[in-house]
């Protein structure tokens, strides 16, 4: 009331409010903030605005939520222009709108065009941020991801073992360290059959989702509990035929 319904105030407010909103999975209350942000920042400020295109990509990441991907790629792709007139090409907010649409195109099964994307921000990131930023080990995993999806295991794994070393240096304990390493697990099984090195994997990061207080029925937790089952069976089986694993 004291500042009005269109004050940009306002509209910082919004965003942090429809932030909230999309932590706790409420992602219509959360697109009626971004909603109404963004439209306080065009009449304020102009299409022209990083904060206008901020808006847009928060717009983009509910979109793809609700799994409306047209949409996203629409807003992210809005976003990414406006970003690149105002801070230039290779700021690093212009390489999170385009993690952003690569991730759309990942579920869209355009893995193609989703490593395009992911290459493309991988480079502005270490331009802008260095070798060892968290943001680029999440982007080589995810592109790890897409070589491992196409059973190109020995260049996910490098990427993969990459990502882990930046993880460590930042927090050994962090949950995505314990998804990194059950990757890493995963392709050792794979690609050599080194059951030894992924059930060291699968239980260290059994031992971090614990430290962070993770209950048994978590996704995570079980997609790594069930690792760790079958590669030790397998290192049983394969003891008492004799074998050196």
């Amino acid at each position: 009331q004291v500042l009005g319904n269109s004050h940009v105030d306002l509209a910082a407010t919004m965003n942090a409010l429809g932030s909230l909103y999309e932590k706790t999975q409420e992602l219509q209350r959360a697109m009626q903030c971004y909603k109404k942000a963004r439209q306080i920042y065009l009449e304020q400020l102009g299409e022209d605005h990083v904060d206008y295109a901020v808006s847009l990509n928060n717009m983009g990441q509910v979109y793809h939520r609700l799994g409306n991907n047209k949409k996203a790629m629409g807003v992210y792709s809005e976003s990414l222009k406006i970003m690149r007139r105002v801070l230039g090409r290779g700021h690093r907010n212009c390489s999170a709108i385009m993690y952003n649409m690569g991730l759309v195109h990942l579920d869209c099964s355009h893995h193609d065009q989703a490593m395009k994307m992911f290459r493309q921000a991988l480079k502005l990131q270490r331009r802008a941020l260095g070798d060892r930023h968290i943001d680029v080990a999440l982007t080589l995993e995810s592109i790890g991801g897409i070589y491992e999806h196409k059973f190109k295991m020995d260049r996910a794994l490098k990427l993969y073992h990459t990502a882990l070393r930046i993880r460590r240096k930042v927090s050994s304990n962090h949950i995505f360290t314990a998804i990194t390493l059950d990757r890493i697990g995963t392709c050792q099984m794979t690609l050599n059959g080194a059951i030894r090195e992924s059930i060291e994997c699968f239980d260290e990061a059994l031992q971090i989702f614990e430290l962070n207080g993770m209950p048994e029925d978590n996704p995570l937790v079980r997609v790594a509990h069930r690792n760790f089952v079958s590669a030790s069976k397998l290192l049983e089986l394969e003891q008492n035929r004799g074998g050196r694993f």
